[in-house]
């Protein structure tokens, strides 16, 4: 049986003046406009300098000036927030860069790591040979993009995640240790040599020449993950450590109340957080079975696309894995045979074609995984629970909370959800099980096709990579999920996308909000809602133009530069020492 009603928890009065969802979108917009205020203040290169120093306690990496002309001659609306890269980088310091390079070399001189290295000598980037032919393209991409400022970068080595899953999980008591290092590394005393060290490939070569002792990562094959990785960067007392829920059909509420605002999302960040949601371990496949994991609890330097919060992944900008011909690739490129119409010319409908890839289905789990928890609620509103509540229109102008049955609040919606691949990461009765549940798309649809659509899904699965072509089309980007990419803290929730929980207990009522109803309650009296289709479209709008801001190409290519001029100082034998100054 599926879980999780689409209740809103009634906090207040049952009538209410402002929706909530009304309130989180002023609120995103005030915040954002905070941050431009805030990025603006910044018009030189000694006023970057300074909001560096002042930001994270220490001077530049050398060639920090090459990197702001870089940046500016891109017309990069970004300048000063790196912090996500300060982040990922900061445990690291606890290590000595010979350290940094040695453990960089275990992991790319073994293939069956699922880890290849990017080799920058002398001004140039390429692959490593020892790669299957599966991930080379995917490898020489970025090396392609690293080509793009590779000139201007010191000799150094990336360790490259091949697989989808991130990697590195060091243990809370640990990592705690390694950042407080941090913190206190590099501060403003240090760093007055504004060059980098000499003969730093020798220092490369030198790391490679050793052996490895033992092996990397663990397998954990066929088992779950949340208390063995997931969990592990959480203080002692989380919720996720000391709690366990049992009742799988029960919507946890608190588990939701830390990151909801009457039943809607209102903290993006705080919500990929673990450490307050217990049941998330029955709710998403990375925790419950995931398929190909290869972990570590060891602090290593392994460059991943994306991760979960508590993992030690140092995030880049990079492409992505993925299954198909080139007309199933997600990318943003409309054309005459696939538009890309004005938003109201749509089809008023919420849009979704995947897989169920999110992780392995063994002995029934699959009830819980996100791809098929929302094709089941999307598709069979009958077999939901009997009742919803939502608010509804009053005729004085404001909100009332209304209980109808979720066959009508179903039925007066507009979703198209369907797989458009069999299941095949399942085991026995499960593959049978699941065929039997969901109805499988009879054709596949170029990826193109999707912006007919005036509302998209992106969800966590396998082959990720759709949610920047949903931001950049004139489609409004619905999200779900607990994984997070370099961009996440460039855009903001109900400013450029409409953000879900993973639970799925909003997702009728968030859709009502934009579409909007008119049913009836449990009684046959008038339930209406009127479409906010102009907040819809404003935000669509909001997204496409932002994402042409601060998601193009060319601030990948900044993003993972500094990314990289970090990276080149940590391994620096004379790190202590260097920096920019002005």
């Amino acid at each position: 049986m599926f879980m999780l009603r689409n209740i809103l928890e009634v906090t207040r009065s049952s009538t209410i003046s402002d929706h909530p969802i009304d309130t989180l979108i002023r609120g995103a917009k005030q915040e954002h406009d905070l941050r431009l205020k805030e990025a603006s203040a910044v018009r030189s290169l000694n006023g970057a300098v300074n909001e560096y120093r002042r930001r994270y306690d220490r001077h530049p990496p050398p060639g920090f000036d090459v990197w702001y002309d870089f940046a500016t001659a891109r017309s990069s609306v970004v300048i000063s927030d790196y912090d996500s890269i300060h982040n990922d980088l900061l445990p690291f310091w606890s290590l000595p860069p010979a350290e940094l390079r040695r453990r960089t070399w275990e992991l790319v001189s073994d293939p069956s790591n699922d880890i290849a290295a990017i080799r920058i000598r002398n001004g140039s980037a390429w692959p490593s040979e020892n790669i299957s032919h599966p991930y080379y393209p995917m490898l020489r991409d970025v090396a392609d993009m690293v080509n793009g400022f590779s000139s201007l970068l010191p000799d150094m080595d990336l360790a490259i995640n091949l697989n989808n899953d991130c990697r590195v999980a060091v243990p809370w008591s640990e990592v705690e240790k390694m950042r407080e290092f941090g913190r206190n590394a590099g501060t403003l005393e240090w760093g007055k040599d504004v060059h980098w060290s000499v003969d730093r490939a020798g220092g490369w070569e030198t790391a490679a020449a050793e052996s490895v002792q033992g092996a990397i990562f663990d397998r954990p094959s066929l088992k779950e993950t949340f208390l063995s990785y997931g969990t592990v960067g959480c203080s002692p007392g989380s919720r996720a450590l000391t709690n366990r829920v049992w009742d799988k059909h029960k919507l946890c509420l608190s588990c939701i109340q830390p990151h909801s605002l009457g039943g809607f999302m209102h903290n993006w960040t705080l919500a990929a957080d673990v450490c307050h949601q217990p049941d998330l371990a029955n709710l998403h496949g990375q925790y419950m079975l995931p398929w190909r994991f290869k972990g570590t609890h060891r602090l290593m330097p392994v460059f991943s696309q994306r991760k979960l919060h508590g993992f030690n992944d140092i995030l880049y900008p990079g492409g992505w894995l993925y299954d198909g011909a080139e007309e199933y690739a997600p990318t943003y490129s409309p054309s005459t045979e696939h538009p890309d119409p004005p938003f109201r010319e749509k089809a008023n409908s919420l849009f979704w074609r995947g897989q169920a890839v999110e992780g392995i289905s063994v002995s029934g789990n699959w009830k819980g995984m996100t791809p098929q928890r929302f094709a089941y609620l999307a598709n069979d509103g009958k077999s939901i629970d009997d009742y919803a509540i939502v608010l509804a229109d009053t005729p004085d102008g404001k909100y009332t909370y209304r209980q109808l049955a979720h066959a009508n609040l179903h039925s007066s919606l507009s979703l198209d959800v369907a797989f458009d691949r069999s299941f095949a990461l399942c085991v026995g009765p499960d593959c049978v099980d699941q065929k039997k549940s969901f109805n499988i798309s009879s054709k596949r649809i170029p990826f193109q096709q999707h912006w007919q659509s005036r509302y998209l899904l992106d969800i966590d699965d396998g082959l990720f990579g759709h949610f920047l072509p949903f931001l950049k089309s004139g489609s409004l980007p619905f999200r779900m999920g607990i994984f997070r990419e370099w961009y996440d803290s460039r855009i903001s929730p109900w400013l450029h996308f409409v953000p879900l929980d993973s639970r799925l207990h909003a997702l009728h009522s968030t859709l009502a909000y934009f579409q909007g109803i008119d049913t009836t309650d449990m009684n046959g009296r008038p339930v209406r809602l009127a479409a906010h289709e102009r907040e819809a479209e404003s935000i669509a709008e909001a997204g496409r133009e932002w994402a042409d801001e601060v998601t193009r190409e060319e601030d990948k290519l900044i993003y993972f530069f500094r990314l990289c001029l970090e990276w080149g100082r940590l391994t620096d034998d004379r790190r202590d020492e260097i920096g920019f100054q002005m």
